[in-house]
C-alpha cells in the first residue's frame, strides 16, 4: 500500500533532505487550507532546529472539482516555504486524513526511523522541535514508550519532572519511532479481547472517563474513518505509554474548517516556556494519569463532543466524521 501511493504522489524536491543532522523528519500533512499551512509552518520556522530537520510536506488530493483551487494555493505555500531540504509530495487524488497519516509515517519510519506528525491546523512553540528531538533521543529504546506527544489538556499537572507518562495518545502534535509503528495495528484485532472482557473495556476508556470503546465500535461499523482510534487501540494492547510535557506545545485552530471540532476550553491553552529538562522514568505516572481523567470525567463534553456533534453536523453533509483529539 504505501509503495503504490508513493509511486503515485508527485515528488518535487532537488534532493533527499539529509539525515546528517541527527534530527528527526518532520511531516506536514495538509489538505485545501492555505493559510493553516502557511501559519503552521511559520509557528515550525520559529524553532531553531527546523531548518537543520528534514521537512516533508503531503499535500492531499482534492474530492471535488470545488476544491481544486485551494488545494493548488496549499500546494503553493508548500513549494514556497523556505527549507533548502523540503520534499513536498503532491497526492494525485485524495486519500483522506487516515490514508494521509498512516501512509506518510510509515514512509517517514522506513525512511529515517522516527517521524515528527504535524496537521496544518496546528500552531507549535518555539520549544516544540527540541522537545520531540530530545524525547525520541531519551526513549528511542524504551520499548513500552510509543509515543511522544507535544500536547497536553489543559488540567494543571503536579510532578517534580517537566514531562509525564500516560497510557494514552494524542493526534496533536506528537512523534514516534518505527519500532512502535510496526505495532500498527491497522485491523484492529486487539478488539476482539476488549469485545469479550468489560474490565479491559472499561480500562481502554480510562476507567470510564472517555468513550473509546464507543469510538472504536463505530469505526468497526463505517461510522468513523479514524487512524487515531486504532494508534490508540495498538499502543493500549501492548501497554504502551506516552510522555506529555506537563504544559502544551501545541495549539489547535478553532475556525470550524476542519476535519475535527474541539471544543473552547483547549482555546486558552498557553505555551510553556522553559525547555523540558527534567524526564520522567519509562513508568505511568499514576497522579497525573488521575488528574487527566478527572479532567475528562468532569467535563465528559470534552470526547463526547469531539465524536457525537461532529459526526452529526459532518452526517448533513455526507461526510463521514472522525474521533477525537486524543484518538482521531
Amino acid at each position: 500500500m504505501r509503495g503504490a501511493q508513493s509511486a503515485q504522489a508527485r515528488i518535487r524536491c532537488a534532493y533527499d533532505p539529509p539525515v546528517a543532522s541527527g534530527l528527526a523528519p518532520i511531516g506536514v500533512f495538509a489538505f485545501k487550507r492555505p493559510l493553516h499551512l502557511a501559519k503552521a509552518l511559520e509557528s515550525l520556522a520559529g524553532n531553531p532546529e527546523f531548518l537543520q530537520s528534514p521537512l516533508y510536506i503531503f499535500c492531499d488530493g482534492a474530492r471535488r472539482d470545488s476544491e481544486r483551487a485551494d488545494v493548488e494555493r496549499v500546494r503553493e505555500v508548500a513549494r514556497q516555504c523556505p527549507h533548502a531540504a523540503k520534499v513536498v509530495v503532491e497526492q494525485p487524488q485524495n486519500l483522506g486524513l487516515a490514508r494521509s497519516i498512516v501512509s506518510g509515517v510509515s514512509d517517514l519510519c522506513a525512511r529515517h526511523g522516527t517521524a515528527i506528525v504535524i496537521e496544518d491546523d496546528l500552531t507549535l512553540s518555539p520549544l516544540f522541535l527540541r522537545y520531540t528531538n530530545d524525547a525520541l533521543d531519551r526513549y528511542r529504546d524504551a520499548d513500552r514508550v510509543m509515543q511522544v506527544s507535544g500536547h497536553i489538556f489543559p488540567r494543571r499537572i503536579t510532578s517534580r519532572n517537566d514531562a509525564v507518562m500516560l497510557p494514552m495518545t494524542t493526534t496533536y502534535g506528537w512523534a514516534t519511532w518505527k519500532r512502535a509503528w510496526d505495532h500498527f495495528d491497522i485491523s484492529m484485532s486487539g478488539r476482539a479481547r476488549l469485545a469479550a472482557n468489560p474490565a479491559l473495556r472499561n480500562q481502554f476508556d480510562l476507567d470510564g472517563a472517555c468513550p473509546y470503546w464507543e469510538m472504536l465500535e463505530n469505526q468497526v461499523k463505517g461510522q468513523v474513518d479514524s487512524w487515531g482510534i486504532k494508534w490508540y487501540l495498538s499502543v493500549f494492547m501492548r501497554q504502551g505509554l506516552v510522555v506529555f510535557p506537563t504544559e502544551t506545545l501545541v495549539a489547535h485552530e478553532f475556525d470550524g474548517t476542519g476535519t475535527h471540532l474541539t471544543v473552547p476550553q483547549l482555546r486558552r491553552q498557553v505555551f510553556r516556556t522553559a525547555p523540558v529538562t527534567r524526564w520522567p522514568p519509562a513508568s505511568p505516572d499514576e497522579q497525573a494519569y488521575a488528574e487527566m481523567k478527572r479532567f475528562m470525567r468532569r467535563d465528559r463534553s470534552l470526547p463526547v463532543r469531539f465524536a457525537r456533534f461532529v459526526a452529526a453536523k459532518l452526517a448533513r453533509i455526507g461526510v463521514r466524521s472522525a474521533a477525537p483529539s486524543s484518538a482521531s
